[in-house]
């Protein structure tokens, strides 16, 4: 009997024992499921099981906290970092983000949600300024650089915050403001915005005008009406000098710009509908019509005043990566009997290291065939000494956000001088955009900058106006009050 009883009793520590690692396996199965492996911090998952016991109205309402959600994103250069860099420095790079976000939120909550992406969660935050504070905390910690090895990575983000209950009392409420919020932070190249609600109007206007473009493209790829869109054309400005050292204006080219020709809403411009076109896939027709009508400007320009203008024309990534692109191009200039000479496509640096050697033999091919190839907005992006050597580069065109704060901002300064050093050594022309004053010009000519475009010199131009302007200022001289330069 007495070993029957130890016998029971064995089996039944033995039976607790399986228990207790059978317990064990599901939490640590449980947690597995619910941490992101890169950082160690809570899920998509783990943020779900969380939300039914975060908000309380009533304790809202009786205490007047506020409860906050902020939806973080890395900025353009992650996706960049993701494909140029070792995945070991970058899953490195995350962690100690996420470490270092973690640190300053506590005793909040912080959830790695996606790769470049992580939402935190503010409890019983007495003032809103506390909940900006944060908001600013988390956009210095992001932008402050992290040096590894040779590597010296540089991250950026854009924050949207919503309020509970102000903007939404569920889960899918609250993110999705705050999700909007984030979009148009981003829009507006802010560190951080709160939802508002007037962003929803917003959001309705923007669908209500995808439609639209959506038809209008449909009506343009369908018939050669062309009510919808229209191109304008800004003089980009070669300035020389005169035997008695004034200057003058030596030559003229154009920049090709899209304009939108809404019934209602009037001349839209590119910011209103290229991303919504970059986003259904539409600026792939969208690009090739205005290929095609640029060239034929280019043409109709010489049959008709005996000019050869050359015209700079965007080209999206999306576009660019198609099969046919050179192809399409050759054919519009054999169709149009035009000097390929004449003929700029502008890249922005995202396109030409998103996929490196398929870019790099089409910029090869379209240059061996004359046409030269400019990269847009230089310095916003991953910029590189290294692979500008490698690519098949005519010109850079220095981004107007470096321009618009060149007295305040005297990083600006030492960049724009590197990018001229730089043109210099590696033999590239440089068109400086977004000029608007005298003595951002002046600087900018000094420094040896000789090609300009901005409201300085015009703003865009239909054809016919872009024709007038051209023929009322090449040769002439420019800023005459002005002493001799």
């Amino acid at each position: 009997m007495r070993a029957e009883i130890v016998k029971v009793k064995k089996e039944k520590e033995i039976i607790e024992k399986s228990l207790e690692k059978y317990e064990e396996e599901i939490i640590d199965l449980s947690q597995q499921l619910t941490v992101e492996s890169k950082t160690g911090l809570p899920n998509r998952l783990k943020l779900s099981q969380d939300f039914a016991g975060l908000f309380d109205v009533n304790t809202h309402k009786s205490q007047g906290k506020y409860f906050a959600i902020l939806i973080i994103q890395l900025d353009k250069n992650y996706n960049i970092l993701k494909r140029t860099f070792p995945s070991s420095l970058l899953d490195w790079v995350i962690y100690q983000l996420g470490s270092k976000l973690k640190k300053i939120i506590e005793p909040n909550m912080i959830y790695h949600t996606k790769d470049d992406e992580f939402i935190v969660i503010l409890k019983d935050i007495d003032k809103l300024e506390k909940i900006i504070n944060y908001a600013r905390s988390i956009s210095d910690i992001i932008k402050t650089p992290e040096s590894f090895s040779t590597y010296h990575v540089k991250l950026d983000s854009n924050i949207g915050i919503s309020l509970f209950p102000k903007h939404g009392k569920k889960k899918g409420e609250l993110l999705a403001a705050a999700d909007i919020a984030l979009g148009y932070a981003k829009e507006r190249e802010l560190d951080y915005l709160i939802f508002e609600k007037k962003f929803m109007e917003l959001e309705k206007e923007k669908n209500e005008l995808h439609d639209y473009i959506i038809k209008a493209l449909e009506m343009n790829a369908k018939s050669d009406i062309e009510q919808q869109f229209l191109l304008h054309y800004q003089p980009i400005i070669n300035i020389g000098k005169n035997h008695d050292g004034s200057l003058k204006i030596k030559d003229i080219s154009a920049e090709a710009l899209i304009r939108l020709n809404h019934p209602d809403k009037g001349i839209i411009s590119p910011g209103g509908f290229i991303p919504i076109s970059e986003e259904t896939g539409f600026i792939v027709l969208l690009g090739n019509w205005i290929m095609y009508k640029a060239a034929d400007m280019i043409s109709y320009w010489k049959k008709e005043y005996n000019l050869e203008i050359p015209v700079s024309i965007n080209v999206s990534s999306k576009q660019f990566s198609e099969g046919n692109f050179v192809d399409f191009i050759k054919r519009v200039i054999k169709t149009k009997k035009i000097n390929p000479n004449l003929l700029k496509i502008e890249v922005t640096e995202t396109s030409l290291v998103s996929n490196p050697i398929e870019t790099f033999n089409k910029m090869l091919e379209l240059r061996e065939y004359g046409i030269k190839i400019c990269i847009d907005d230089f310095g916003t992006g991953y910029s590189s000494f290294n692979y500008l050597r490698q690519f098949a580069i005519d010109v850079l065109k220095i981004d107007r956000s470096f321009i618009k704060n060149i007295f305040i901002n005297n990083t600006d300064q030492v960049i724009i001088k590197a990018i001229i050093a730089m043109s210099l050594e590696l033999h590239f022309d440089i068109v400086v955009e977004g000029v608007e004053e005298f003595n951002q010009f002046y600087y900018l000519y000094k420094e040896g900058c000789k090609k300009f475009q901005g409201f300085l010199f015009s703003k865009p131009l239909l054809p016919e106006d872009f024709i007038k302007f051209y023929k009322n200022n090449i040769n002439k001289k420019i800023f005459p009050e002005q002493e001799k330069f």
